[in-house]
């Protein structure tokens, strides 16, 4: 059997995209939605209220001038990951000193007495211990309902696509914040590879080695490498922000008992933090 080929005339002046009208109205039409891409960006920025770190290189590299008070946060790293969101809930119950503290977590290893040297008074922590990662994920998202908390905090070992969206829709509708302090490691001390995505800022904290002065060993400031690995504007805007390569994004800073501030130890190049970066770096899965 023989296949009939058949020819299909080409007619030039019928082709779309060789009519000059057209394709100026789909410039236009591309240009329109850019613009109004910038201009929701520009509002939501402008519409979520904000807490100031302490320290104005960290504030700068953030879209927003300091960090939002509203959504949902991802902190991960080792025990030090603790240390910098007592830092932000200093702050935030500063702010709200009628307000509670909700801290959701299924691990026993929360000493309460420790956050008194961020500020924070056990007494206005309400601690939940959960049986798993669901029950945790499920307290977090009722207390971002409650506008008698001043924040929303959670240890959970993984968090579901699904369950972080649902979080971060949760802190946006109720004006809320939620902190989710993520360990470097899953429960069989694997690698976390996947990020909550939904979240509004991803930090990377570890531990860093304290100054040997006996003037520094006398103060013994909490010291971490901070890094900032993504922000995006809200779940509107659901995809994360591409971190310029001349932005910084890798600290090294201290948190001082006396002021109750971050301040900047020393600057970490973008370079350096790469080097270490499978070893230091959760790594993103998008």
């Amino acid at each position: 059997m023989q296949l009939k080929h058949s020819k299909i005339a080409f007619n030039k002046n019928k082709n779309p995209y060789r009519n000059k009208e057209i394709l100026e109205k789909l410039r236009n039409k591309i240009s329109q939605i850019e613009n109004n891409n910038k201009s929701n960006n520009n509002k939501i920025i402008s519409d979520i209220p904000i807490i100031p770190l302490g320290e104005r290189k960290l504030d700068s590299s953030l879209p927003w001038g300091g960090f939002p008070k509203v959504g949902l946060h991802e902190i991960v790293g080792d025990t030090s990951a603790v240390g910098f969101a007592a830092t932000i809930i200093n702050k935030i119950s500063n702010q709200d000193p009628n307000k509670t503290i909700l801290w959701c977590q299924s691990r026993r290893n929360l000493y309460c007495h420790g956050l008194l040297q961020f500020g924070i008074s056990p007494d206005r922590i309400i601690f939940v211990q959960s049986k798993n990662d669901t029950e945790i994920l499920w307290a977090m998202e009722e207390g971002l309902q409650n506008p008698d908390l001043s924040i929303v905090v959670g240890r959970p070992y993984k968090v579901p696509s699904i369950a972080g969206r649902r979080l971060q829709l949760a802190a946006e509708a109720n004006n809320s914040l939620a902190l989710l302090i993520n360990p470097q490691t899953d429960k069989n001390n694997q690698l976390r590879t996947k990020a909550v995505n939904a979240a509004l800022t991803r930090w990377h904290v570890k531990s860093a080695p304290s100054l040997n002065t006996q003037y520094y060993s006398i103060r013994s400031f909490p010291k971490w490498d901070l890094e900032l690995q993504h922000y995006k504007y809200s779940s509107i805007n659901f995809n994360k922000q591409k971190i310029r390569t001349s932005q910084e994004t890798s600290w090294q800073v201290e948190w001082c008992h006396e002021t109750h501030n971050i301040s900047l130890v020393a600057n970490l190049c973008n370079g350096s933090a790469q080097s270490n970066k499978n070893q230091n770096k959760v790594q993103n899965n998008s």
